[in-house]
C-alpha cells in the first residue's frame, strides 16, 4: 500500500516505521521539519507545509491518508484536502482533544478518527474486565497482595 502520513509527532515517526517494517511504501510530511527520529531508512520525507507538498508526497497515488499532527485542526484541514482534492480512498486522522471528536467525520473527509486516550481506556476497560472476571470471589485485590477488596471502601 502506498501510505501518507502527515506529521512530526512521535507517534506518526512510530507508525511510519511500523508501516514501513510491514512492506508499505511510506511517506512521512514533516510540516515543522522538526526532530522527527525514523528508524526506518524505507521512509521517504517531505518536508513542508502539509497544504503546499502534500501533491509532492504522492498524494494523488496514495491509498491511504493519515493525519497525525498534534493539532486537531491541522488534522482536520489536511484530512479534508486529502479526500476531496486528492481523492485518496481512505483518511484516518488523530484526535488530540477529546471535545474535538465530534468533527473528525466523513464531512471533514475523515474515514476513521483515532483518539489515542480513547484507545487507551477501551484496553485498560478491558484489562479490568479480564481481572474480574479471573478472580472468582469477584474481589479486586490481586492474589497475594494481602490486600482485601472491601464495596464501599473509602467512600
Amino acid at each position: 500500500m502506498r501510505i501518507v502520513v502527515v506529521g512530526s509527532t512521535p507517534l506518526s515517526g512510530q507508525l511510519a516505521c511500523a508501516l514501513a517494517a510491514s512492506g508499505d511504501s511510506v511517506t512521512v510530511v514533516r510540516p515543522d521539519g522538526g526532530d522527527l527520529e525514523l528508524a526506518s531508512a524505507d521512509v521517504r520525507v517531505v518536508t513542508g507545509d502539509p497544504l503546499l507538498v502534500l501533491e509532492a508526497a504522492g498524494s494523488r497515488r496514495a491509498d491511504v491518508v493519515v493525519a497525525c499532527t498534534g493539532s486537531d485542526a491541522d488534522n482536520l484541514v489536511v484530512s479534508l484536502l486529502a479526500k476531496r482534492h486528492f481523492k485518496v480512498p481512505r483518511v484516518l486522522a488523530q484526535v488530540n482533544e477529546a471535545d474535538h471528536a465530534w468533527l473528525f467525520e466523513e464531512s471533514w473527509g475523515v474515514d476513521e478518527a483515532v483518539s489515542v486516550a480513547s484507545l487507551l481506556v477501551a484496553a485498560v476497560k478491558r484489562a479490568v474486565v479480564a481481572t474480574s472476571s479471573s478472580d472468582p470471589a469477584g474481589g479486586g485485590a490481586p492474589p497475594g497482595s494481602g490486600q482485601q477488596a472491601s464495596a464501599g471502601a473509602g467512600e
